[in-house]
């Protein structure tokens, strides 16, 4: 009876941990967890204007310098409360004056978006839209920790291109970006 009681109690955690989903389980970018506490990070970052104390931090520190296979750029933060709210990992793939053609480089983004479907399943958002200064395509997942939008950043042929991948809170109000 006492075995019976056990095996089915671990049974049925077996299937609550098997229910909960990869996006679930996301909470940020390698080292950076929404959430996390700034200070730990702060002497590896520089504000972009410093005047602004709600302006983006750059990190210029040695972690975490790929993703998806890929190359990062950069990696950029905005804090709240001095707690990460917003995580932003660039993968810049054509500056100005290079050969950049929307429809060229765009696949390079698609790979990158399967990459990540592949082990979050496929995407909640998938949105386009065009700025004054960029069109953009985005897919995103939404979780229970944070959500992640993979974004295509197309500035025109004299401006170059970019993958953007946006980590952030659920709390923020930007799952529908």
């Amino acid at each position: 009876m006492k075995n019976s009681l056990c095996l089915l109690i671990f049974s049925i955690l077996s299937l609550i941990v098997s229910a909960q989903t990869q996006t679930d389980l996301l909470d940020g970018f390698k080292n950076f967890k929404i959430g996390g506490d700034f200070s730990k990070l702060k002497d590896s970052c520089v504000q972009n204007i410093p005047s602004d104390p709600n302006s983006i931090w750059k990190y210029n520190g040695k972690c975490c310098q790929t993703i998806a296979e890929r190359k990062v750029t950069y990696i950029e933060f905005s804090i709240k409360d001095n707690k990460i709210e917003t995580i932003y990992v660039t993968v810049l793939l054509h500056t100005s004056l290079e050969n950049v053609h929307q429809d060229k480089w765009a696949p390079e983004w698609q790979t990158m978006c399967q990459y990540f479907a592949s082990y979050l399943g496929e995407p909640d958002t998938d949105k386009n839209y065009d700025t004054e200064d960029a069109t953009i395509t985005m897919v995103g997942w939404a979780g229970k920790k944070a959500n992640m939008y993979c974004a295509y950043n197309y500035l025109g042929l004299l401006k170059g291109d970019f993958i953007q991948i946006i980590f952030t809170s659920p709390s923020s109000g930007t799952k529908d970006f």
